[in-house]
């Protein structure tokens, strides 16, 4: 085992692994230090969505659209285990005209920056998901991006990058306890 590395990564979760993953294709001696498993944190917790229908003006919105491009690349890579990237979409229903107003006016604002979004009527909603309840009076699908972040981190801790083994070291049951002083004036300069 090293007894150095290039990079240290604290934390095996989506963000841990995908960085990981990445440094790997370019560099040797990167090393993923988690604590409890990988994905087994907020990664393996949260719904995991990249959608541009939330995100503000702005480095947000570019940032989930990058995201997106990102995901759609990455599916196409080799791995080891199914990245559980899925394209799917969701809604954001409404049951009040005073609703209704409101989120006209929040789709009015995302189709000036770009975001191709419309408001569907009750029955059109419940014409694309039936188990829809009949007092909604409408909806705005969302469409275009979704993710697993917990299969995308095992994918990620698992991914042979071109074709080799991954070059970055997963230490899982490792609590990181402190870095040496002359570790990090290496990063500082």
């Amino acid at each position: 085992m090293r007894k150095s590395v290039d990079v240290a990564i604290i934390g095996g979760g989506i963000v841990g692994c995908a960085l990981a993953y990445c440094l790997s294709k370019r560099i040797k001696g990167v090393v993923v230090i988690e604590r409890r498993g990988v994905a087994s944190e907020a990664s393996g917790a949260n719904y995991g969505m990249v959608w541009q229908q939330t995100r503000l003006p702005g480095l947000d919105l570019a940032m989930a659209r990058r995201s997106l491009a990102m995901y759609e690349e990455l599916t196409r890579e080799v791995f080891d285990i199914d990245i559980e990237y899925e394209k799917k979409g969701g809604m954001t229903v409404f049951f009040t005209p005073l609703q209704k107003r409101l989120m006209d006016q929040v789709v009015q604002g995302k189709r000036d920056i770009g975001i191709p979004v419309e408001i569907l009527d009750g029955s059109d909603a419940r014409r694309l998901e039936p188990a829809l309840s009949p007092e909604i009076l409408g909806e705005v699908p969302a469409v275009k991006g979704f993710y697993m972040a917990a299969g995308h981190a095992h994918a990620f801790s698992h991914a042979p990058p071109t074709g080799e083994a991954l070059a970055a070291l997963i230490v899982d049951g490792q609590p990181t306890m402190s870095l040496e002083e002359a570790s990090l004036r290496r990063f500082q300069s």
